[in-house]
Parts: C-alpha cells; sequence; structure tokens
C-alpha cells in the first residue's frame, strides 16, 4: 500500500509541475512577446479560475460519461460525452474579460491541459484548441448577446467538423476509439451541442 502510496503520490506531483511549467512558459512568452498580453493581477486571476472552472467541468464530465453511456447503449461511448465541454464559453468569457491575446494563450495552455486530463489525448487537445480559438475569434468587437450566441453557433459547427475529422484521424491511427460504428454521429451530434452550449 505504501508503494502504491507513493507511486500516486509521485504522478500527481509530476503532473503539477507538468502543469505548473507549461503555464510558466506560455507567460513568459505572453508577457514577453505578445504585445496586449495582460499581466494584471485581476486578469491573471481571471483566467486561472476559468481555467480551473473548466477542467472541473471536463473532469465532471468524464467521470460522468462511463455510467451514462453504458446504460444507454446503442455504439455511445465514454469518450462522445467529452466533447459536451464548454471549453468554447470559457474562451469567449476570457475574450470578452481580459482580451484576444491573452484569449489565445489561455486557450493553447487550457486546451494542452484537457488533453491530458482525457486519456492523454493530443487529439483532444487539438480539438479544444480549435473550438476555442474560434468561439473567441467570433465574438470580433462586439459584446451583445446576440455575438456570443452568434459563436456558439459557430463554435458548434465547426466542433461538429473536427469531430468527424478526429475520428478519422482516430481509426487510421488504429484507435480503438473509432471501432463503433454509431459513435461519430455521437460525437458529431455532442461536439455540435458542446459549442451551442457554450454560447
Amino acid at each position: 500500500e505504501s508503494r502504491s502510496g507513493y507511486a500516486l503520490l509521485s504522478t500527481v506531483l509530476s503532473v503539477l509541475a507538468l502543469c505548473g511549467l507549461l503555464w510558466l512558459a506560455l507567460y513568459q512568452f505572453g508577457a514577453n512577446w505578445v504585445r496586449r498580453f495582460s499581466q494584471a493581477p485581476r486578469d491573471l486571476a481571471a483566467g486561472a479560475s476559468l481555467s480551473v472552472l473548466a477542467l472541473l467541468l471536463g473532469r465532471l464530465i468524464i467521470e460522468m460519461g462511463h455510467p451514462v453511456a453504458s446504460g444507454i447503449g446503442l455504439g455511445l461511448a465514454a469518450s462522445s460525452f467529452w466533447y459536451l465541454t464548454p471549453f468554447a464559453g470559457a474562451a469567449m468569457l476570457v475574450r470578452i474579460l481580459v482580451g484576444s491575446e491573452t484569449a489565445l494563450v489561455w486557450v493553447l495552455g487550457t486546451a494542452a491541459l484537457l488533453g491530458l486530463m482525457m486519456e492523454q489525448q493530443v487529439l483532444f487537445a487539438i480539438f479544444f484548441a480549435v473550438s476555442g480559438l474560434t468561439a473567441a475569434g467570433a465574438m470580433g468587437p462586439l459584446r451583445e448577446r446576440v455575438g456570443v450566441l452568434r459563436a456558439g453557433l459557430l463554435a458548434g459547427l465547426v466542433n461538429a467538423a473536427a469531430a468527424l475529422l478526429l475520428n478519422l484521424a482516430q481509426a487510421h491511427l488504429g484507435s480503438s476509439a473509432a471501432i463503433m460504428a454509431a459513435q461519430p454521429l455521437w460525437d458529431v451530434g455532442f461536439a455540435f451541442f458542446g459549442g451551442l452550449l457554450s454560447g
């Protein structure tokens, strides 16, 4: 038991150190080379809070995915629920509260952490990066409610296309995640709904 506890502790500490290095590298790059990157403590706190919120929602969706998928059946995989994570909504909030340059750095860092959390799937990290950048970029200079909803709709459409491409990539890479014939349909549907939910 002591060995397993030590292994768990060392794994947790290693992951935390890796996450810390990632954010430190992104902060250093943003502070030095991104012209309008915000270093204000209030803005950094807002970005950190939204990262924690996005990761907590992702973890909750991962945990509920297995029992719900097994209960429904019909070719529904637990990983299909991962697309419901409203990451694009958090990216839009960072864009509104802090700015587009900071949102760019935030999306890259948080998407990488989500991919790490989702069974270390680099394809999911890419999916969330595309989703977040699309949603934040679609905001434009407008802050009206219809602009947010429009950004959510666009994020949903891009999410659906990215989910389909991700399934094709998994199939060509021989991943077991794309074995069930019905799973791409679930993935595309959940990805689209995840974008709408974000809006």
